[in-house]
């Protein structure tokens, strides 16, 4: 009994099959199966019909074909075969014919050296056997090995895209759909987490335009449906548009970094961020009302709160110009009182070489007289902001006008502005499920103080 290997193409055409002729119990164990071979390969089993001549009229010989299974070391496997079975035979030919081809056991004489019964044994040369590789016969042509396509390994640039990808298909092909279909009772849930996906948007680090533009979110069936309120039968909360609001503005503008320290950079005077004024998607600050700031947005620190147009004066309360002031901070160091939709704010002082009203209390009186809109900003710093006081960094509260101003001092120069909440604004967003900073803000902030602190 002898075993053939033949590999896909040449079983089509087994008149052509080279064959190796090896000892059965050399290949094969308890359970039947060939312990190596190629991949892609069949083992054919021949036995041979005893005491048949080759003749035409003979009956083929039987085959079984057996799966491949590959042996991890065949020269170990090899040599405890060699010492298991005494004697090993080995027998190699290759025949070819249009009508088919026999194999047969040949003796060879014991005087050339060759392994019989009686004699001592040849060793096989299994080298031949285990990496064989043979020149294709005429009726073969060239010789094919069908290899499975070796998948290509993705680039940095791909895998960010998927990571992209990935965090995005989770609003459009889940949450957006669960909320399209859902019941009055199951919405509160799907709104919640809508809300922890915005607001881990903000700060996702795997975005990427190409991963944006191919996901479809900023399309009239993406995240602006929940923006401009446009689900049917359903009020989306303010609190969700807003910010909703804010991030497909900022995406479409092509401002897709998700670092919270975006539009900063560090000091080289010490280890505190300032203003990075080369940033490309930086915000004038000397403008009227609110601009596109939405109620509620929220900046780690006053170099951001530059940068994205809230508030001018990096290192002052007080954001103003020869034609009045523009915006104001709710901080520590001065007596102000905020009653939330009412605050009375403090003027800044004159240093004693200054003898007369500050430039940013003058502004303050000129606004009071044309009636300006104050942006209104609360910082975490404020100890007079009482519930209304951010957890962190600083928070836009809306626009208020002055609505008087009194002298507490004058040979100080002393004033009290008094500012009213323009009415028909969003709520102040300083509790419950809209309250800014978010979980996701705070948490990124403390961790980049603390690195900072490190260092």
């Amino acid at each position: 009994m002898f075993l053939s290997f033949v590999n896909e193409d040449e079983q089509r055409d087994r008149a052509t099959v080279s064959r190796i002729g090896v000892p059965l119990s050399l290949l094969l164990e308890n359970d039947g199966h060939p312990l190596f071979m190629s991949p892609g390969e069949y083992v054919l089993i021949h036995t041979p019909l005893a005491q048949q001549t080759t003749t035409s009229s003979s009956p083929p010989s039987q085959e079984l074909v057996l799966p491949h299974r590959p042996v991890a070391n065949l020269d170990r496997f090899c040599d405890e075969k060699a010492a298991s079975d005494g004697v090993l035979r080995s027998k190699c030919s290759a025949e070819s014919g249009s009508s088919g081809s026999e194999i047969k056991e040949e003796k060879t004489p014991s005087s050339a050296g060759v392994s019989d019964e009686n004699s001592a044994p040849k060793p096989i040369n299994f080298a031949m056997i285990k990496g064989r590789k043979r020149a294709p016969t005429a009726n073969e042509g060239s010789h094919t090995t069908h290899k499975k396509p070796r998948r290509p390994s993705l680039g940095k640039a791909a895998k960010v895209d998927r990571a992209c990808l990935r965090h995005l298909s989770y609003f459009q092909s889940d949450l957006l759909p669960q909320l399209l279909a859902s019941t009055p009772a199951e919405k509160e849930p799907i709104f919640q987490k809508m809300r922890n996906f915005v607001h881990e948007s903000d700060y996702h680090s795997n975005l990427t335009a190409n991963g944006i533009t191919t996901s479809r979110i900023l399309t009239a069936q993406g995240l602006p449906m929940i923006a401009k309120n446009r689900v049917p039968n359903m009020a989306v909360p303010y609190d969700l548009r807003l910010d909703a609001t804010a991030l497909v503005k900022r995406w479409k503008a092509g401002d897709i970094e998700g670092d919270i320290l975006r539009g900063m950079r560090k000091s080289p005077k010490d280890n505190s961020f300032e203003a990075d004024l080369d940033y490309p998607f930086q915000v004038k600050c000397n403008y009227r009302g609110s601009g596109g700031l939405i109620n509620g947005q929220w900046f780690p620190s006053h170099a951001a709160a530059k940068i994205f147009g809230a508030h001018g004066a990096e290192n002052g309360g007080i954001h103003s110009d020869s034609s009045g002031a523009y915006s104001i901070v709710l901080s520590s160091g001065y007596d102000n009182v905020d009653h939330g939709n009412t605050i009375i704010y403090c003027g800044t002082l004159p240093k004693a070489a200054w003898p007369s009203i500050t430039p940013s209390t003058a502004a303050m009186r000129k606004s009071l007289e044309a009636g300006h809109q104050i942006r209104v900003l609360r910082s975490s710093c404020s100890t007079a902001s009482g519930p209304y006081r951010p957890v962190e960094g600083l928070r836009y509260d809306g626009v208020y006008t002055i609505t008087s101003s009194n002298l507490v001092d004058a040979a100080k120069h002393d004033y009290r502005f008094t500012l009213q909440r323009v009415a028909g604004q969003h709520p102040i967003r300083c509790q419950g499920l809209e309250a800014r900073p978010t979980s996701v803000e705070v948490r990124k902030w403390i961790s980049c103080k603390q690195a900072r602190a490190g260092n």
